[in-house]
């Protein structure tokens, strides 16, 4: 008979933006969001250090068609446990689907709040499907 998985509760603590480049070339007219080309990709980290948390960290490329708006984000949010981090609980779907699906609308937020207070329409990213995601750190399309 197989062990029942334990699911270890976990919160999240923070989120920060790492690294940022947001570039305009020209003045832009109203709806850009409409035209871009966006990719977003994450990973989850781990410390040996500490043993009660864990990073996702989302990298995420919006450019639109005529290159005139590019950002470049890394942002990460901080997770913590109650318990020590298993070796079956890193690998089970909580960290690796739920954690980012409740760290990601942090990140839309931001990218809106950025766009809209930077004059320009505001950039809403997609939802997105973390059970459909590619592999960890892979970029999804």
């Amino acid at each position: 008979m197989e062990k029942p998985s334990i699911q270890i509760a976990f919160k999240l603590v923070s989120t920060q933006v790492v690294d940022i480049n947001y570039h305009v070339v020209e003045i832009l007219n109203k709806g850009i969001s409409e035209k871009l080309d966006l990719s977003i990709g994450h990973k989850v980290l781990f410390s040996p250090e500490q043993e009660n948390n864990f990073i996702v960290e989302f990298f995420a490329e919006l450019k639109n068609k005529k290159k005139t708006i590019e950002i470049n984000i890394k942002y990460i949010a901080f997770f913590q446990t109650r318990e020590k981090i298993t070796e079956d609980f890193r690998n089970s779907n909580f960290i690796h689907i739920n954690a980012p699906a409740i760290a990601f609308p942090y990140l839309r937020s931001f990218i809106s709040t950025l766009t809209i207070n930077a004059g320009i329409d505001p950039i809403i990213l997609p939802t997105f499907n973390f059970s459909k995601a590619k592999p960890k750190g892979e970029k999804e399309k």
